[in-house]
């Protein structure tokens, strides 16, 4: 079986659909199938053209920045064209939002009549609170978009919670099927002797530095914790828009002795600061944070993570309270303060609930679990 991924990026561009894309690629080339995908190049993408990964073929459309979110690339419906005509897809697996991907309305019935086409919707575009341009260009937007999930034989939703909510696939419930997100586990399964943490109370948080991932909530929550004498750090792993605005805040709340700033880590380095802190934190403000791969990720080595309690997200799908983690009320820092402080004093909490949380992904969001239920889509 022959399956052409549609995205965005991919690594080493990193961010939550390009980890899951790129892992469940792989994991399709190790179950038999035969892969390849198309995405967009830019700055941190040097190679060109098409090029080999893990068994997977990539052929990428050099890009020229972005404009509304959405890459500029020219090039895209020609190596669209191409890519279909070559490789003759049984499958088009179409990862959304993407603009580029509104192609396929045009050329599945010219060129690829008889693929299949799922459509993996990651995220809606609307946000809870949108730019006035994106509230401008979406009516636009929405018309591809509807075009293209008529023209979807399955669309997979992340989570129940998720599809739920989401306005636009309100329509196209008969259609959609649930899968969650996965990750591939850790190589070497650490146990608790292997990790090896300093002293202090030790959080971190990991996803670009946006209005809607709770930095500015967290930090506050962090100077009322140094104020009652708490020993704790906080690594903050991402980049970003907001990345000054935030180390501006830092200073201000007089925590720059207290906050590390990685910017944009590296793989290797992003696993070595999981393998040391007590907690992920995740307190994101509205929907716009759909799943939350990151929380994934923590469970790979133990750690409990901690969310908000935000209606229609899928974080509360992949968290459940007081077993691999808790939930708080969305944007309140006072309850953050508590919950902190509370999970500060109570350690063998902490670890119980890291414990858990790697034994639910181990069940259910692995990626093999995950790239069998998709197969079965595509068998459908």
């Amino acid at each position: 079986m022959k399956v052409l991924h549609i995205g965005k990026y991919f690594p080493p561009r990193y961010g939550g659909i390009e980890t899951f894309m790129s892992q469940l690629m792989e994991e399709q080339v190790n179950q038999g199938l035969e892969v390849s995908a198309l995405v967009h190049a830019d700055s941190l993408q040097s190679k060109s053209g098409e090029y080999t990964w893990k068994g997977c073929k990539v052929i990428e459309a050099k890009s020229y920045g972005q404009f509304i979110f959405a890459p500029v690339s020219p090039i895209y419906p020609i190596r669209l064209f191409k890519a279909i005509k070559n490789i003759k897809p049984d499958i088009l697996h179409i990862h959304m939002p993407n603009l580029s991907a509104f192609w396929i309305i045009l050329f599945k019935d010219l060129f690829a009549k008889e693929a299949r086409l799922i459509i993996h919707w990651h995220a809606d575009v609307l946000g809870s609170t949108p730019t006035k341009l994106v509230r401008l260009c979406y009516p636009i937007y929405r018309v591809f978009e509807v075009q293209l999930l008529k023209k979807a034989d399955t669309v997979i939703a992340t989570s129940a919670p998720y599809m739920y909510s989401s306005i636009p696939l309100k329509p196209f419930h008969h259609k959609c099927e649930v899968i969650p997100l996965g990750i591939k586990l850790t190589d070497s399964k650490l146990n608790d002797a292997e990790v090896q943490k300093s002293n202090g109370f030790k959080m971190c948080m990991l996803g670009r530095l946006v209005y809607y991932k709770g930095h500015k909530e967290v930090l506050g929550a962090l100077s009322q914790l140094v104020e009652m004498g708490i020993d704790v750090t906080l690594d903050i792993i991402g980049d970003g828009e907001l990345k000054n605005q935030l180390k501006n805040l830092c200073s201000l709340l007089d925590l720059d002795e207290r906050v590390r700033w990685h910017g944009a880590a590296s793989e290797a380095k992003k696993n070595d600061i999981l393998k040391t802190v007590d907690i992920l934190l995740l307190p994101s403000l509205e929907r716009t944070e759909a799943f939350g791969v990151v929380l994934l990720e923590a469970a790979n080595y133990k750690l409990p993570v901690l969310v908000s309690d935000v209606e229609g997200s899928g974080m509360s799908y992949v968290v459940s309270a007081g077993e691999n983690g808790v939930i708080c009320p969305t944007g309140n820092v006072s309850e953050l303060v508590k919950v902190l402080q509370e999970l500060h004093n109570d350690n063998d909490r902490l670890k119980t609930m890291g414990r858990r949380n790697y034994e639910r992904l181990i069940s259910v969001f692995s990626i093999e679990k995950v790239a069998r239920s998709i197969t079965c889509q595509y068998r459908n």
